[in-house]
């Protein structure tokens, strides 16, 4: 093929059946994608798109049968349990930095729960006393956001999701 020529139709096919699986680098990816530019969308794609994008907007719920392959599709992403391991090797495929295999297994992820995670605001000691106020002590959400807002720079939901246990929960505590 030449400089500046397009891919057929069945050539393209042919090299997207052989990187099915693997992972290819950008420079592959940008080909493909350049190929597919100006190439049509089946019209029975289309439509389907347009409907439920009016139907959205419009309020209009999602049918019966299109709710139920979405809750099965969630069922079987949920019952994975490869999943994270997967995201990271997704991660690690696209990432454009060279980083060592160490930065990427399962024990350096999990060291990054809790207060031991760069982004993270509360302590268990912290976690510990807000529970300790909403369970012992009978204090709404709001008044102990009140009085934790002003050393934390957490949020009403923040302490929601930790007195419910929804966040920072004990069974996940490092020993």
């Amino acid at each position: 093929m030449k400089k500046g020529e397009r891919m057929s139709e069945e050539h393209r096919l042919k090299i997207i059946e052989s990187l099915t699986g693997r992972t290819v680098s950008q420079q592959t990816r940008d080909k493909i994608s350049k190929s597919k530019k100006g190439v049509p969308r089946k019209p029975e794609h289309i439509e389907h798109h347009r409907k439920m994008m009016i139907g959205l907007k419009k309020g209009i719920p999602l049918s019966d049968k299109h709710r139920q392959s979405l809750r099965e599709a969630k069922k079987k992403l949920l019952a994975d349990p490869e999943r994270g391991k997967k995201f990271r090797e997704h991660l690690r495929a696209i990432s454009p930095h060279k980083m060592p295999d160490a930065v990427w297994s399962d024990e350096s992820m999990a060291l990054r729960r809790g207060e031991n995670h760069g982004m993270a605001k509360l302590t268990w000691d912290k976690v510990d006393e807000i529970r300790h106020m909403h369970e012992n002590m009978g204090m709404s959400n709001p008044q102990i956001h009140r009085i934790v807002k002003q050393t934390h720079d957490v949020t009403l939901s923040t302490i929601k999701q930790v007195t419910s246990y929804r966040n920072w929960n004990p069974e996940k505590r490092p020993k």
